[in-house]
Formats: C-alpha cells, sequence, structure tokens
C-alpha cells in the first residue's frame, strides 16, 4: 500500500548511489533515513523503505476524503488531533474553562499522553456571549486586535502556528465599516509536536 499511494521512502537509494556526496543527498539522509547501521567490514548498510508517515480519511465509498502528511518520519499526527482538524468533535479530556464578561472557552489538548514525535493539537473553544463578537485575523488592518492563541516556549515542544476556522463579515453600521469576526462558537487549533 505504501508503495501504491507513492509514499515509500527512496531517499536511501540516492544516498547509496553516485550522488551520496552531494550535500542535499546527505541533509535528505539526515532527516529522512531511519538508521544506519555498519557491517563487521565497516561498510554501512542501510534501511530502506520508511514510509512517510500520513493518515488517509476514507468515506463510505472508500473515496479519500482527507490526508494528513508528515515531512519528518519520526513524527505522527494523532488521531485525535486529525479528528479536531476535521470537525469531529471530541469530548474534552481534561479542560480549562473560563468566563469573561464577552465570552466563554474551553480549553482542552487533543490527546491526554504524548510521546517523542506525537503531532497533536491544542484547542480553545470559544462561545461569544448574545450580542457580541470577536475580531478575526483581517481585522487587524482596521485596526481591531484579533483573537490569539498564544502558548509560552518549551525546548521540548515545537508549536505551529494557529489554525483559526472561517469568519463572518459584520457590518458595523456606526462607521459604515464591514469587519471579519466570530459571533457563534468557534475553536482556534494550535499544533504542537514533541521533539523526537
Amino acid at each position: 500500500m505504501i508503495t501504491a499511494f507513492g509514499i515509500l521512502n527512496t531517499v536511501v537509494v540516492e544516498g547509496l548511489g553516485p550522488n551520496q556526496d552531494d550535500p542535499d543527498v546527505v541533509a535528505d539522509i539526515h532527516k529522512y533515513v531511519a538508521a544506519a547501521v555498519f557491517n563487521s567490514d565497516g561498510l554501512r548498510r542501510t534501511i530502506v523503505g520508511t514510509p512517510f508517515p500520513g493518515t488517509f480519511v476514507l468515506d463510505a465509498n472508500a473515496r479519500v476524503t482527507s490526508r494528513f502528511f508528515e515531512e519528518f518520519y519520526r513524527e505522527r499526527t494523532t488521531t485525535s488531533s486529525v479528528m479536531l482538524k476535521l470537525g469531529i468533535g471530541l469530548t474534552p479530556i481534561a479542560a480549562v474553562r473560563g468566563t469573561t464578561a464577552q465570552l466563554k472557552f474551553t480549553a482542552y489538548p487533543s490527546n491526554p499522553t504524548v510521546t517523542p514525535g506525537s503531532r497533536f493539537s491544542l484547542a480553545v473553544e470559544v462561545d461569544p456571549n448574545p450580542d457580541m463578537h470577536v475580531y478575526a485575523p483581517g481585522a487587524e488592518t482596521m485596526g481591531y486586535r484579533v483573537i490569539g492563541f498564544n502558548v509560552a516556549p518549551s525546548k521540548y515542544v515545537r508549536f505551529e502556528p494557529v489554525i483559526f476556522p472561517e469568519s463572518e463579515i459584520y457590518h458595523f453600521k456606526p462607521l459604515d465599516e464591514y469587519v471579519p469576526v466570530y459571533q457563534e462558537s468557534f475553536t482556534l487549533l494550535r499544533e504542537a509536536v514533541v521533539d523526537a
């Protein structure tokens, strides 16, 4: 199946070929090759065929509806993270809840446990109060502060940019402005990768 989908890692073959000393090939070997062992005669023998990790989502007719792939074989997206990206609801495992005068929020991870190489998601579900809106990306060009999802840096975890859902345009009549906002419940996602 790996070969049929065209995702077999062929970097090793190139690394053992005539271009093995090419700096780009050497860099690919360091990034994409799972292991190299040395025979008793001191010659390197590399394990061939490590697949690029990925997830295909199929519908009831066996058609691929979504796909998620990593660029580094040591990183694996968790199933729960894929479900969150597809909008398939999860029951929060361990949640932090809060309320302000403008909104309610619930923050939680996609997975209760992660290991080195796990690519998981952090989610914040936001529920604006009635007659409230939250500014979405694009509103900053009009001088408004867009909602954010900031995480303290960690030397063990790499955080990807925030994934914002699609917003709606709100017509603010007093200033005759058309501003991107969220008025209904929405979820912000931020992928995190545990250093492998």
